[in-house]
């Protein structure tokens, strides 16, 4: 067995047919076709069976594609390794959650991406808890994300609590409240994040334990957009974020003021519990910190 007879395997697996991948990979379907044999001579049992729609996966095969896959992203991981060797770079995977690259300080975003020449450093953007996910699996470095996470899993230093608020127009019946109850939102439309997102579920979790129907409206993950939305929406509730409100968005809008629910979910730059970082992760991880240094205090590690 060799590792491209397993990049043939996966080919063909996406394309479903053997012609095609052998087009894709720019070999023959002769020569694909003797090598996926081999394999299964190897494995001694099918990897497929053929339909009128092409070819589908036995259970075997839908087994062994998924090892195949792993073993196939591990090779071009110590490939790549040995590439940033070759010119003295250390590879650092960040993975952050969706929508908070631009709110990281100016000086994070410049070294995340733009990094010292030692450095190679890949971005990942999506939910907080695929971030943390790619931590435990040791497909990133770092992750920075939003909510609490198991001091037995990782180690967490808390960069910054985030202040969530709702906001209406300036014509909807909240705005002329000083103070709102959690319950008066029962059915309420609201503008927020996906429920997939750590704030998104914070808010569902508020609601399914006061007993009242979370009324989902609009999905919007800018929080700008969600003050625009808002502003010209006389009957939607939306979610933003108070750091994000200026002078100009109150104008517009009215935070309202939940006497019984605060929002604020802390953001913190999180890795994987008992592994050992390297030299070149100890020294970038202290670098993340010094861009917070100039923003605020020193984050604190929990």
């Amino acid at each position: 067995m060799d590792i491209n007879q397993l990049r043939y395997f996966i080919e063909i697996c996406k394309h479903g047919s053997m012609s095609k991948a052998a087009a894709a990979l720019y070999i023959s379907p002769q020569g694909i076709s003797a090598a996926i044999r081999r394999l299964e001579d190897e494995l001694g049992a099918d990897l497929f069976f053929r339909t009128s729609n092409g070819l589908s996966l036995t259970n075997f095969g839908t087994s062994v594609l998924t090892e195949a896959q792993t073993v196939i992203e591990h090779v071009d991981k110590i490939s790549q390794l040995g590439k940033l060797a070759a010119t003295g770079k250390a590879s650092i995977t960040v993975s952050i959650s969706t929508g908070r690259f631009m709110k990281l300080p100016a000086s994070l975003q410049k070294l995340l991406l733009t990094p010292p020449d030692e450095f190679s450093v890949t971005l990942v953007n999506d939910y907080s808890t695929v971030c943390a996910d790619m931590v435990l699996k040791e497909q990133a470095s770092f992750a920075m994300v939003y909510g609490e996470y198991s001091k037995q899993k990782f180690d967490v230093t808390l960069l910054e609590n985030v202040e969530q608020v709702f906001i209406v127009s300036k014509n909807h019946p909240f705005a002329r409240r000083e103070n709102v109850w959690l319950r008066e939102l029962d059915n309420v439309p609201l503008l927020m994040p996906d429920l997939k997102t750590v704030p998104g579920m914070y808010i569902a979790e508020a609601f399914s334990k006061a007993g009242i129907r979370l009324n989902l409206a609009y999905v919007c993950m800018t929080p700008h957009q969600a003050i625009d939305i808002a502003a010209k929406n006389d009957s939607i509730v939306a979610r933003t974020l108070k750091s994000d409100l200026t002078a100009d968005d109150l104008r517009i809008v009215n935070v309202v003021k939940i006497e019984d629910f605060q929002m604020i979910t802390p953001f913190s730059l999180i890795s994987k519990k008992g592994r050992k970082l390297s030299v070149y992760e100890q020294l970038f991880q202290h670098l993340i910190f010094d861009c917070y240094r100039h923003t605020q205090d020193m984050p604190d590690s929990e």
